[in-house]
């Protein structure tokens, strides 16, 4: 079975963010490697949606103010789409995911643009594994029990796994 792996924002930042700390950049390095290893062997494709490149780009927009630091991190953006298999548009579904997760969960409702990425992959009923190390989202029992509830009511064929490492 081919693996469909969903990526946040939070595995690519350290890559292109010239002050990511150095454990940031070797953990995404490591997770990237993974991906790479089963991509080659044609065992995952590796999924980046719309709205995680889209937080990307403005977060490192905010923190770099001079084009010195801004011509450093541009090439490594550009190189993030080597590592990416699709990259899905946000649609009606997700969104309409995106809020009843918010509604359940606080921390979703404050940080809305984290529903909509992990929306994505609850709404690919394909989807193997959900990468991300922002601890909110790893710690979210509404995010767990959504996934399972549409697992049991058949609308996804995998229960999605959502983690900090690809083993």
């Amino acid at each position: 079975m081919e693996r469909r792996i969903y990526l946040d924002s939070s595995i690519l930042m350290p890559l292109v963010d010239p002050n990511a700390r150095p454990e940031q950049i070797k953990n995404s390095k490591e997770i990237i490697g993974r991906l790479n290893y089963f991509r080659e062997r044609k065992e995952a494709k590796v999924i980046v949606s719309q709205t995680v490149i889209g937080e990307v780009c403005s977060k490192i927009y905010e923190k770099i103010k001079d084009q010195i630091s801004l011509s450093k991190s541009l090439p490594n953006l550009i190189e993030l789409k080597e590592y990416i298999d699709e990259c899905p548009p946000l649609k009606k579904d997700v969104v309409n995911i995106a809020v009843e997760l918010a509604k359940k969960d606080y921390s979703f409702e404050t940080s809305f643009q984290d529903a909509i990425i992990v929306s994505h992959a609850i709404c690919d009923p394909l989807s193997t594994h959900f990468i991300t190390t922002d601890a909110s989202i790893l710690k979210s029992k509404d995010f767990i029990e959504l996934v399972k509830e549409f697992y049991q009511k058949r609308e996804r064929e995998n229960i999605l796994i959502i983690t900090d490492y690809l083993r």
